[in-house]
């Protein structure tokens, strides 16, 4: 029986049957035409992200009793609500990736006989199909380089850990650690320089891309050489690959 697994907690341990394979939107990137006087076509302004996406899972639930059978749904209801901002959900019929999702609309339920019940739970998802394998660490050699390959046409914004100071070269861009006491963990996703305990240590760190400041390191699609020099000690990628 197939089954989706949403912050943490599976479908069929709430006895939900997903009775048809999900069905996804397909998502776009965001647009904005503009028509130009005196001018064919339209001009267009966007950048390279996408639109939010939805999830669909047709699923049912039987019981020996309506009794049986409403306490079933509360129970789905209430695992399905008690989630808290995007949670990852994944299923089996893409196993070897996950989204980011938020549970936001009510479910409807069509009731038969007492015993059975039918609906359509929908999540709201964030667009990327997250590669569950861009989840493991990758540990950077002390000699000469270490390629990551991409194997997504998407450009990834890895999470990097460094312990000690020097410099860390991640194809085109340079992480400089100038004072560390412990792990330094820089988020190229979110642009963050945190230490052990959560503080903010982005003075202590410098990070640039072919001389221009502040640009945080990504992995494009194909192979990245990584590197480092200096007192470092350790260098962990998690490289979060993904895909539209």
């Amino acid at each position: 029986m197939k089954k989706f697994v949403f912050n943490g907690e599976r479908s069929d341990d709430f006895g939900l049957h997903i009775d048809e394979p999900k069905i996804y939107d397909t998502q776009g990137r965001r647009y904005d035409f503009t028509a130009v006087p005196a001018r064919h076509g339209e001009y267009i302004q966007g950048d390279a992200t996408y639109n939010t996406v939805s999830a669909s899972y047709p699923v049912s639930i039987v019981a020996q009793c309506r009794d049986d059978l409403t306490k079933k749904i509360e129970a789905v209801r209430e695992w399905l609500n008690d989630s808290k901002g995007y949670c990852r959900l994944e299923d089996d019929y893409a196993i070897d990736e996950y989204r980011m999702a938020v549970y936001a609309d009510a479910t409807q339920w069509e009731v038969l006989y007492g015993q059975y019940a039918k609906s359509n739970i929908v999540f709201r998802c964030m667009p990327q199909r997250w590669l569950k394998s861009g989840e493991r660490a990758v540990h950077i050699t002390g000699t000469g380089t270490t390629p990551l390959v991409n194997p997504t046409r998407s450009t990834a914004h890895p999470i990097i850990m460094v312990k000690g100071t020097g410099s860390v070269i991640v194809g085109d861009a340079t992480i400089k650690v100038n004072r560390n006491t412990g792990t330094i963990t820089i988020d190229c996703e979110r642009m963050t320089i945190r230490d052990a305990n959560g503080g903010d240590v982005d003075s202590n760190v410098e990070v640039s891309c072919r001389g221009t400041k502040h640009i945080f390191p990504s992995l494009p699609r194909g192979t990245t050489e990584v590197s480092y020099n200096g007192a470092i000690s350790s260098v962990v990628v998690i490289p979060r690959w993904w895909h539209a």
